[in-house]
């Protein structure tokens, strides 16, 4: 079982890197950094085998297929035409100062962002069920 071990490999680099850590007077702590986020990372990397292979709960899991299969072509197209202009162009403007206004500052801008992934993630679905993939 492979959860164990990536998963004590995790906790001891997180430690060590939070042991070498001083968080309030450092402003830049490599060793540190590189420790508590690689130990994060394989924490992370247990946990999510150990739920979606061993225990094989993949339903909730479909959103980063899709994201997955379609990474270069995400990436590609938001650097050409951009989620977050599109986003802003559907919940900005009136949208967004009404949420602004009504909610909390900012909140427009979250809703744009949110709205963002959301464009993503659909055009993800979108090609991942049509089964266009650019390959390279």
């Amino acid at each position: 079982m492979t959860f164990v071990p990536v998963s004590g490999i995790g906790v001891g680099s997180y430690a060590k890197g939070a042991n070498l850590a001083n968080w309030i007077d450092a402003q830049y702590l490599p060793v540190s950094y590189v420790l508590v986020c690689g130990g994060l990372s394989a924490l992370l990397l247990g946990v999510f085998h150990q739920v979606i292979d061993a225990w094989e709960r993949r339903s909730w899991a479909t959103i980063f297929i899709w994201i997955g299969a379609s990474a270069i072509t995400l990436y590609f197209i938001n650097g050409i035409v951009g989620f977050q202009p599109l986003a802003t162009l559907l919940v900005g403007g009136d949208v967004g100062s009404f949420v602004d206004s009504h909610l909390t500052p900012g909140a427009g801008s979250f809703l744009a962002h949110a709205v963002g992934l959301l464009l993503a993630v659909a055009l993800a679905g979108f090609l991942y069920q049509r089964k266009i993939f650019l390959r390279v």
